[in-house]
């Protein structure tokens, strides 16, 4: 009204000001009627006391009434204004207190000092001439409750990403959320305390008939907001807000800085330097108490499982603990306690070991584990965990593991991105228990392991460990081809669950030698996870080197495996074949030597002592070997002695071969089954293609019950192959044409397309078509990705000399057979048959040198036939 009534020269009269504001309440009649003995100051002293009434809700004197205002301030002095509302700005309340003045002199004389008081206190220092609680206007607490519901969910989704982006540990989340939480009753108290302040200011101020001011308007809660109205405001609360959100993150930064700097109850072990990254660790079987005693060994593994994707710690492999117990004349089975853990941890030279207890509380458990150092026996740390039922006890035993991770100083980040150890492998505790004892089964070399192995996943059909575990059970004891595909197939399905690490060995191991069949893709990945810095899958990257021929590369990598692990029996077998492989004879009696130091139990010590025998031309004593094995009271040594059995033929012993090789009791179509055909190749062999042989092939195939044999496992080419051999090419080709139209999956057909060439090799060469051989048996040594087929490096060149051989081409073929003889491979003795080829090859080329002259040559060649 003032800024409205304002003349050219920025002033105003008192009269203009009265005119625009009406007439105040404090003016008697006589005032408004404009008595000349009124000065118009009074109308100054009116605009200050209504101001006051604004501000404050209160009076400027108990009675009100005209007759007694002038006589009441003649005698009152107001009570100051800051004593009621404290926030006001000074000037603005030094502007009400000087309009209320007595002496009219002492108040402005005219409306520009009070305009000019007002525009100061509007635009010095930021203040603001309007109460607080008049700010924002009536929908400022529901912008202010919409802030902080947008704050709440940026601070959550902040908090979240935290932990999974940087890894900050898992208790931000919930904390984040609590302090915002928090905030909730502060936003809704500071939004009452307005609401009521706002209507106290706003609302016409009621009198009791005495004259002094009415409270009795608001209630106990109403009282407390207006007190505390001058204190609370919305700057407040949102300041508020962000030093509480301060503290907290100054509270996560401390707890990083000090696990980071390995000090005080929050330093990791590896910054404390008590514990190396991918320290090797033992566990003990879990102690139990009032529960099955069997559930020790499956917590204990429950929690092994946990860390085995861990970058914190090297799991010591099972079969180094068999190893040492059976250096101590242990039995295998016998109890891990802490005792024995620590004994074995010093004598492999183990830091520290876990050790545990599991205690039955009602339907509930309890779990403790310990981080105990070997040398000392000190404990370095301890949890406990506690979990409702048998789901409950895995996921006690996935804190458990986490927080051990943790702990040791493995990034949050990783650690929070495990999946739960329920999903990742399973949330059946019966179900993890068989696979504990397959696992077991399969450290001490018993076939048992696949059928414990098939029970844990008839338990849970998800459990993708169990079904990874069952495909490598299944080829390491010579199960179908389709068993193992079905397995693998099963466990790739299910492979998102896993922890990165399990994931990816099932995906390679899906590749490699299951129904992915991608080599490619095998060594990829085996070679991303070396650059992880996982060391233990570089024997997995050297299988598949091997299986292209690149025998260096694959030996050194299980000799680089053997500098990490000196008694891996898995890496010292390997570096034996790879020698074989490369012709070192030298080499592979050093490292027979080693096995026998280092690993005196290694199960396949009888097996590779023949190879070695086999290689070096010492038949007696590999003769003697296999007698012996064969008669042995150890099913994996009876099944060595029948693959030492093929050096029967050396002896002309070819019915006792035949029936050493086959196992009576296999199911038709089975891996044993096989044998028979290769004591059927033997005979054929050396006593040349007959009637009966053709007879007993016949046979074979119609006994075969080939509806029920899974695709996989069908014979086709090993049975044309036979035929072939016997002078039946019809036959033969039929069996192909069976193949061809029985197998439709296409993935198949071409994994198996140098199988099939290799068959139609034999085909042409018994059809008299030596060049179509040729072509077919070199299109059979090329693999579906353009690499060698398989790991034989001398199959190929025997074939091409048959085929030469057979067109008369001398020359070639002795090229070919020389070449074969002098091309070393581990498998000889087994896969190959070499019993009956190196006598026939000798023959032939003895023949073949005769007939151009050299007698020399010819001489040598005889004589080894004769040998």
């Amino acid at each position: 009204a003032i800024s409205a009534s304002r003349t050219a020269s920025g002033d105003a009269t008192l009269p203009q000001i009265g005119t625009s504001i009406g007439t105040p309440a404090y003016m008697a009649p006589e005032q408004a009627a404009g008595d000349p003995t009124i000065d118009h100051r009074a109308d100054i002293y009116a605009l200050g006391a209504m101001a006051y009434e604004l501000l404050t809700g209160r009076h400027v004197f108990a009675d009100r009434t005209a007759p007694r205002m002038l006589a009441a301030h003649m005698s009152e002095a107001p009570r100051p204004i800051t004593e009621l509302r404290p926030d006001l700005p000074a000037a603005l309340a030094a502007s009400v207190m000087q309009c209320l003045a007595k002496d009219p002199s002492d108040r402005p004389q005219q409306a520009g000092e009070i305009a000019r008081a007002l525009e100061a206190v509007g635009s010095s220092s930021g203040m603001q001439a309007m109460p607080s609680v008049l700010l924002g206007g009536a929908g400022m607490f529901r912008k202010a409750l919409a802030i902080y519901i947008g704050a709440f969910v940026v601070v959550a989704v902040l908090a979240k990403a935290a932990i999974v982006g940087i890894g900050l540990p898992e208790w931000v989340y919930p904390g984040a959320l609590i302090v915002m939480a928090i905030g909730l009753p502060i936003v809704l108290w500071t939004g009452y305390v307005q609401r009521v302040a706002r209507r106290a200011v706003l609302a016409t101020p009621t009198f009791t008939p005495g004259g002094t001011p009415n409270t009795q308007a608001h209630g106990m809660m109403a009282t407390m907001a207006l007190k505390s109205a001058p204190k609370v405001s919305w700057y407040r609360t949102a300041r508020g807000g962000a030093y509480a959100l301060g503290v907290f993150v100054v509270m996560i930064a401390t707890f990083m800085g000090l696990r980071a700097s390995g000090i005080g109850p929050f330093g990791s072990w590896r910054a404390a330097g008590k514990l190396a990254r991918n320290e090797p660790i033992l566990f003990t079987d879990f102690r139990t108490t009032g529960v099955d005693s069997a559930l020790g060994r499956v917590v204990s593994d429950a929690v092994r499982a946990g860390l085995s994707g861990s970058s914190a710690f090297a799991l010591v492999p099972p079969s180094t603990v068999v190893a040492a117990m059976a250096r101590m004349q242990r039995p295998p089975t016998a109890r891990m306690d802490s005792a024995l853990a620590r004994e074995i941890a010093v004598r492999e030279g183990v830091k520290a070991f876990i050790d545990g207890d599991v205690t039955g509380v009602g339907t509930g458990y309890i779990v403790s584990v310990r981080l105990v150092r070997a040398d000392s026996g000190i404990e370095l740390a301890s949890f406990r965990e506690s979990g409702d039922g048998p789901r409950g006890l895995i996921d006690a035993a996935d804190r458990l593991a986490r927080a051990l991770r943790a702990k040791a100083g493995e990034s949050l980040r990783d650690v929070n991105a495990t999946p739960a150890l329920a999903s990742a492998t399973t949330g059946s505790l019966d179900a993890l228990r068989k696979y504990s004892e397959a696992g077991r089964a399969n450290t001490i070399g018993d076939r048992k392991a696949i059928e414990l192995a098939r029970e844990a996943v008839a338990i849970d059909s998800t459990f993708a460990s169990a079904w990874s575990a069952l495909g490598a059970f299944l080829s390491n004891y010579g199960g179908r081809a389709s068993a193992i595909d079905t397995a693998l197939t099963q466990a790739f399905r299910y492979r998102d669950r896993l922890p990165e690490r399990e994931r990816d060995l099932v995906s390679a191991r899906y590749y490699s030698f299951g129904p992915g069949r991608d080599r490619a893709k095998a060594a990829a990945m085996y070679e991303s996870m070396l650059a992880r810095g996982d060391s233990a899958v570089m024997i997995n990257l050297g299988e598949v080197l091997r299986s292209q021929r690149e025998y260096a590369r694959a030996e050194s990598l299980n000799v680089a495996a053997l500098a990490k692990g000196p008694r891996n029996g898995i890496a010292l077998g390997n570096v034996v074949d790879m020698q074989l492989n490369r012709g070192d004879l030298e080499g592979v009696a050093r490292t027979l030597k080693t096995i026998r130091e280092v690993l005196p139990e290694y199960p396949f010590q009888p097996l590779r002592n023949g190879w070695l025998l086999f290689a070096q031309g010492k038949f007696d004593e590999l003769r003697a070997v296999s007698d012996t094995l064969r008669t042995s009271s150890s099913e994996i040594n009876r099944d060595f002695g029948r693959r030492h059995s093929v050096v029967l033929v050396l002896g002309g012993r070819l019915r006792e071969y035949a029936a050493a090789a086959v196992n009576p009791a296999a199911v038709a179509g089975s891996a044993p089954a096989r044998f028979s055909i290769n004591g059927t190749l033997a005979e054929i062999a050396v006593r040349g293609p007959t009637p009966a042989f053709s007879a007993r092939v016949d046979t074979i195939i119609e006994n075969l019950r080939w509806a029920e044999l899974p695709i996989l496992d069908r014979p086709y080419f090993q049975l044309a192959t036979l035929l072939a051999r016997n002078g039946n090419p019809a036959k033969a080709r039929a069996l192909v044409t069976r193949y061809q139209a029985e197998v439709t999956d296409t993935s198949l057909r071409r994994f198996q397309e140098a199988d099939l060439h290799s068959t139609l090799g034999e085909v042409a060469l018994a059809d008299g078509k030596w060049q179509e051989a040729l072509a077919e048996f070199r299109r059979g040594d090329i693999g579906y990705d353009g690499k060698p087929a398989n790991e034989c490096a001398p199959c190929l060149v025997f074939n091409l000399g048959r085929a030469f051989d057979a067109g008369g081409q001398a020359d070639s073929a002795a090229l070919m057979f020389e070449r074969y003889l002098a091309t070393p491979f581990y498998a000889k003795p087994v896969l190959l048959l070499d019993p009956v080829r190196v006598p026939a090859i000798h023959e032939r080329l003895g023949q073949i040198y005769e007939a151009k002259g050299e007698a020399e040559k010819a001489t040598v060649h005889y004589r080894a036939f004769i040998e």
